[in-house]
């Protein structure tokens, strides 16, 4: 999750390996989805 965080700054992968936290649910809001989001989750569907 490191190395994606580096390349995708924003979502706070660095501290939430990926989990639905605050800070990474407003990356989504605010820069959308990225390939490496499941876009079955439906957290995740609402923003692509």
């Amino acid at each position: 999750m490191r190395h994606l965080a580096v390349k995708n700054p924003g979502y706070g992968w660095e501290t939430n390996a990926g989990y639905g936290t605050k800070a990474h649910l407003s990356g989504l809001e605010k820069l959308g989805a990225t390939r490496w989001h499941r876009r079955s989750f439906a957290p995740v569907k609402k923003f692509i």
